[in-house]
């Protein structure tokens, strides 16, 4: 008899405990959400990922606005936040917020988008990505395959593309190809950050740009003239 009134009362203890856990899980989502039942839609999903990884940390964002960001950046600063950049050639405003902020900052209405503002990382340690791996899995990944083989297939042959960005170099080989591939001009403003010794934009994604439209080693569309503008 003592035995089954124990089980009978660890059952009756089990809603109890369930109920505790899954209010506890509900607290958790809440403040990540800044107190709202679910995601915001104009908020990618990486900020709510940043948010959980970093429990205790501001999440840096960038938010695209309606192209009223001077409403934006004010309702950010009312609200105790700090505003680190405010763009003037986009609609957009950099900044990092609490977590409990975010459904807040996402109900603004003249916010459109927000976005992580994810640190860069160096690729080139002994953990990068072994690029002999891109130049059979890349093309599969975009469906270049069915592009080439269609009724019409399409090369690049005709097309100009132009990449405006930060990064460029002259020493990029991607634009290097005789007379047909070149860069038009090269500006520097910043090219080593202050307290660094290498050029900020050396791994930057102009040269991303410049591998995946017609790099040598994994580009799908080979057959394009190339332009870089930077």
């Amino acid at each position: 008899m003592s035995g089954s009134r124990v089980v009978s009362e660890n059952v009756k203890r089990w809603p109890r405990r369930l109920a505790l856990g899954l209010a506890a899980m509900l607290v958790t989502l809440l403040a990540l959400n800044g107190g709202s039942s679910s995601a915001a839609d104009n908020v990618h999903g990486a900020v709510y990922d940043w948010a959980r990884a970093n429990p205790e940390q501001d999440v840096p964002v960038l938010i695209q606005t309606d192209g009223d960001s001077d409403a934006v950046a004010d309702f950010i600063l009312s609200s105790g936040g700090t505003v680190q950049r405010e763009f003037e050639i986009i609609p957009a405003v950099e900044t990092d917020v609490s977590p409990a902020f975010i459904s807040a900052l996402a109900g603004h209405p003249s916010v459109a988008w927000i976005s992580l503002d994810a640190p860069v990382v160096s690729t080139g340690g002994s953990d990068a990505v072994d690029t002999r791996y891109l130049t059979t899995a890349y093309p599969f990944a975009v469906n270049a395959p069915e592009v080439w083989n269609g009724d019409v297939s399409r090369t690049g042959r005709g097309v100009t593309v132009a990449v405006v960005d930060t990064g460029i170099t002259n020493n990029n080989k991607d634009f290097k190809d005789g007379k047909k591939s070149r860069v038009l001009f090269d500006v520097a403003i910043e090219t080593v950050a202050e307290g660094a010794s290498f050029p900020a934009f050396l791994n930057d994604d102009a040269f991303i740009a410049a591998a995946v439209e017609r790099g040598t080693a994994i580009g799908d569309a080979r057959e394009y003239t190339f332009v870089g503008c930077g």
